[in-house]
């Protein structure tokens, strides 16, 4: 199985991008969501009842919280959401080290991994795939399998 890991930043939440990305994730066994403080979803919206069976919310605090979820999870898919405001307060230590974590799980363990990032544009986007603009212009974008994969080392 090959894994892959995706990478984007938004301005703001897009509710209609999240739900095709759910349902697109939401055909295997379960689903990984990690969540930030400052984010908030509405899944009644974006999810059927069925399928929320198979979703697994996690809320993350800390960088460290972050990654030993990320160490300690399945291979199952993960959808990471994480809030910018957030990320500018975590050390490039943290963010090097959750970046590398991301590249083992999808390198060797072949977990398919999105990471959504929102908010304002910053530095953490540098530790956390190595892009400083989306890849992908979301807007033109209806077909989420166009979405630029961060190149493997």
């Amino acid at each position: 199985m090959r894994g892959s890991l995706k990478v984007r930043r938004e301005e703001g939440m897009r509710y209609d991008c999240l739900g095709d990305l759910f349902s697109a994730r939401l055909e295997g066994e379960k689903v990984h969501l990690l969540i930030t403080d400052g984010i908030v979803l509405d899944y009644p919206g974006l999810i059927s009842e069925d399928a929320m069976d198979k979703m697994y919310v996690q809320r993350i605090l800390t960088p460290y919280q972050l990654e030993k979820i990320l160490m300690g999870s399945d291979n199952n898919p993960h959808i990471l959401l994480l809030k910018s405001e957030v990320l500018e307060s975590w050390s490039r230590a943290s963010l090097e080290s959750i970046h590398d974590i991301l590249m083992i799980k999808t390198s060797y363990y072949g977990c398919k991994i999105d990471l959504i990032m929102v908010g304002k544009p910053g530095v953490y986007q540098y530790y956390l795939g190595g892009k400083l603009n989306n890849p992908v212009d979301v807007s033109v974008v209806e077909d989420l399998s166009q979405w630029e994969e961060v190149p493997l080392p």
